[in-house]
């Protein structure tokens, strides 16, 4: 399918559109939140101004018209609230259920959205691309298959590690937070594959792979058990595609292929999330490139491997 962008967001314009009702009023009860700040503060100094001189002695009287004002603001800034609240959960509730599903589709008819779902802990260890870990959250999961027995899976992960400080209190570091992609390839390379951010300690120097492009060694490092099977895989052309994106992203990516299974993770911070304070064709921008770019490159790493003699 794979039409442009702005083809597939004039698609959604009607949804669009709803997003936009929303965000106003979102707006609207931030200004109304605002105004009751500012009238308060009003209050208060007039109040203030008002009682100066024999403050102590009305004070009884000055605490009865604190705490009424105290009890309205109080009131209209619960509703303000409320009403924000409902806006946001009605926001996300579009951008999930009916902008984010369309948007796939229109990308490849296959791919099917499940926001409540996502990869297991297993897979993202198996990908070989897993950094150390004891706390694991997975959701909006997205599957289809891609072209025959070629099925793709992905979803965000977001990977903590929690650990203690002296003092015995909870401290959490960000392992990995993204998206992580896991596709069946049409035929077993019988090798394991790693591609991973460039590093001067390298993993085994007799396993890395040189590759006749300084771009793609300033960005990345290649590891295989075999050489010739790697550089048929990863064909000038792949490796356009993949330093193109990255260009463009500037999104730390990582690839490993073991066997007949091709991982990839991305480094985004959340996916396939909304936001009200967001711009939406901004977000939706994003998200196609990076679903269009996976699929691409699938496409073209089968294409390569059903060329290759291995």
């Amino acid at each position: 399918m794979y039409q442009d962008f702005e083809g597939i967001y004039g698609n959604l314009i009607e949804y669009i559109q709803q997003l936009g009702a929303e965000k106003e009023t979102f707006k609207t009860k931030l200004i109304y939140i605002l105004v009751l700040v500012i009238v308060l503060l009003i209050a208060l100094g007039i109040i203030i101004y008002v009682y100066k001189d024999d403050f102590a002695s009305k004070l009884s009287e000055i605490q009865t018209i604190v705490t009424v004002i105290a009890i309205v603001f109080i009131a209209l800034f619960s509703l303000c609230l409320v009403k924000i609240g409902k806006s946001t959960n009605r926001y996300n509730k579009i951008f999930k259920d009916k902008i984010l599903p369309n948007l796939l589709s229109n990308i490849d008819k296959n791919l099917v959205y499940s926001p409540k779902q996502g990869l297991s802990k297993e897979v993202y260890n198996q990908s070989g691309l897993a950094i150390e870990y004891n706390k694991f959250k997975s959701e909006d999961y997205i599957s289809g298959y891609i072209a025959e027995n070629a099925l793709l899976e992905m979803s965000e992960v977001n990977a903590q590690k929690i650990e203690k400080d002296k003092e015995g209190k909870e401290v959490v570091v960000e392992s990995f937070e993204g998206l992580v992609a896991v596709a069946t390839l049409k035929k077993n390379t019988k090798n394991d594959i790693k591609i991973v951010k460039n590093s001067f300690w390298k993993m085994n120097r007799e396993a890395n792979i040189r590759i006749a492009s300084a771009q793609f060694e300033q960005y990345f490092d290649m590891y295989a058990d075999n050489k010739i099977v790697a550089m048929q895989i990863f064909t000038t052309e792949v490796i356009e595609e993949i330093l193109t994106f990255v260009d463009e992203m500037k999104i730390h990516l990582e690839i490993s292929i073991k066997q007949n299974k091709l991982y990839a993770t991305f480094k985004t911070g959340e996916m396939y999330e909304g936001g009200i304070t967001k711009n939406p064709k901004e977000l939706l921008s994003k998200y196609y490139v990076i679903t269009y770019f996976i699929i691409r490159l699938i496409k073209r790493i089968n294409k390569a491997i059903e060329e290759a003699e291995f």
